[in-house]
């Protein structure tokens, strides 16, 4: 799935190898989106970063992940492995590791 992609046309492929549309996967990139929401700001308020990071980098980072969570949202996010492994796991409730 990218921006060539449009996202109502999207098919998801999971480790199985079952094709995933919508509404599932739609559903599946909502959840996935709003968990990173999720860790974006808690990544924040937590501060847990080096002391020479400023307060304006922070809110870029924060920011840049709410912008990068708005895209998976709509299905519009490249779909690296980390996207894809987390989209497989609330599909179908496994997480498929990288290596075997």
């Amino acid at each position: 799935m990218n921006s060539e992609a449009a996202p109502w046309n999207a098919v998801f492929t999971t480790h199985t190898g079952e094709r995933i549309g919508y509404p599932r996967l739609g559903a599946a990139l909502l959840s996935v989106a709003n968990t990173w929401k999720e860790l974006a700001k808690a990544v924040r308020v937590e501060n847990a970063y080096a002391d020479h990071v400023t307060d304006q980098e922070k809110e870029k980072i924060m920011l840049d992940m709410l912008e990068q969570a708005d895209r998976i949202c709509m299905g519009v996010e490249p779909m690296g492995f980390w996207l894809w492994q987390r989209v497989n796991l609330e599909l179908t409730g496994k997480c498929v590791g990288f290596l075997p």
